[in-house]
């Protein structure tokens, strides 16, 4: 079934935003990556509301995720959206959900945007972050649709696995941006990483896990 989801890519495809139709538009070496729909609402909204990942995303006290707030800003077909692209991916063998990573604001004048991932707790020290933080880079670098110049991405500094995760995929150091991350009373400074399509080249050349990344449709 993975080898067959893997080559569905055909001259002629139609890429059909539904539960039914739906397909991987990424592949990674342990994963496929599928654009977020409405389907995927009860599974991205377990990922987002686990309290050891909503700590380091922006708001992690805030209210958590709800499915209005999801049917809202995910029910719109991908090629009316303009400003990126979010994935939800699934273990190749088993469809178990994973991880989560997207890319964001994208700036038309200056060809660049953010990317920010997660993974589910279960499936963290195993690599799949690189891999699904390289598949948003990859995405935004090489598809068509977006062909970025730039990225760039902050992480809490005290979140060690995903500051290495992030220089792993290329990122480069550039700053700090201090007291940005406030959590239970405490203001937690931040890492400024960016990068250029050249260092994302040269990460996917060193990396195996970033080189097996592969886009199936640029949709």
């Amino acid at each position: 079934m993975a080898t067959e989801q893997a080559e569905s890519g055909a001259a002629g495809f139609q890429f059909q935003f539904t539960k039914e139709g739906e397909v991987p538009v990424l592949e990674t070496p342990h994963l496929f990556g599928y654009i977020l729909g409405p389907w995927h609402a009860d599974d991205i909204i377990a990922i987002w509301n686990d309290k050891s990942t909503s700590r380091w995303m922006a708001d992690p006290e805030g209210e958590p995720c709800n499915h209005e707030e999801y049917l809202e800003n995910h029910s719109t077909h991908p090629s009316e959206v303009t400003d990126g692209r979010s994935f939800i991916f699934y273990t190749k063998e088993d469809r178990v959900p994973a991880a989560f990573s997207a890319f964001y604001d994208f700036d038309t004048s200056n060809s660049s945007a953010e990317t920010s991932f997660c993974v589910v707790p279960s499936f963290r020290g195993r690599g799949f972050g690189t891999e699904v933080n390289g598949a948003a880079i990859c995405y935004a670098f090489e598809s068509t649709h977006f062909q970025c110049h730039s990225l760039f991405s902050t992480v809490v500094t005290e979140n060690a696995p995903s500051v290495a995760c992030t220089e792993r995929c290329g990122y480069k150091k550039i700053g700090i941006r201090r007291e940005t991350h406030r959590l239970e009373g405490r203001w937690y400074n931040e890492w400024l990483f960016d990068m250029l399509a050249g260092d994302w080249l040269a990460a996917k050349a060193a990396h195996p896990a970033l080189s097996g990344i592969r886009i199936l449709h640029d949709i």
